[in-house]
C-alpha cells in the first residue's frame, strides 16, 4: 500500500538518492529520496517510508510541506503583481526583468 506522493516517486522511477519530486497544488509537498536511511525530523521535514519491495529494505523520503502553497501563488494575483495565474510561469523563468525584490510569503 502507498500513499499518493510514494506512490508518485515510484511511479515517475526517482529510484536514486537525491532524487526529487514536488507536487503544486492547494498545498505544496516536496518529497526527496534518501534511500535505506532516514532522514531525521527538523524544521518541518519529516522521514516517511516511500515503498519496500519484498525482500529489500525499505526505502525512504523526506516530506516537506507546505499548507498554503496554492493560497500564496494566488494572493500574487489579486495584489496585482501579476496579471494571471499562467504568467507566474514566465515569471519565474524571467525573474531579472522584475525589479520588485523576492516573494516570501507569510500566509
Amino acid at each position: 500500500v502507498l500513499g499518493d506522493q510514494q506512490a508518485s516517486i515510484f511511479g515517475n522511477l526517482l529510484f536514486d538518492v537525491g532524487d526529487l519530486k514536488l507536487t503544486l497544488g492547494t498545498g505544496i509537498a516536496c518529497n526527496i529520496n534518501t534511500g535505506t536511511k532516514t532522514h531525521p525530523t527538523s524544521h518541518n521535514i519529516y522521514p516517511l517510508i516511500g515503498w519496500k519491495l519484498s525482500g529489500h529494505p525499505p526505502f525512504y523520503v523526506a516530506e516537506l510541506l507546505a499548507a498554503n502553497g496554492g493560497r500564496a501563488v494566488e494572493w500574487v494575483v489579486t495584489s496585482g503583481l501579476i496579471e494571471n495565474i499562467h504568467d507566474i510561469d514566465s515569471v519565474a523563468k524571467d525573474s531579472a526583468k522584475f525589479s520588485w525584490g523576492i516573494f516570501c510569503s507569510c500566509l
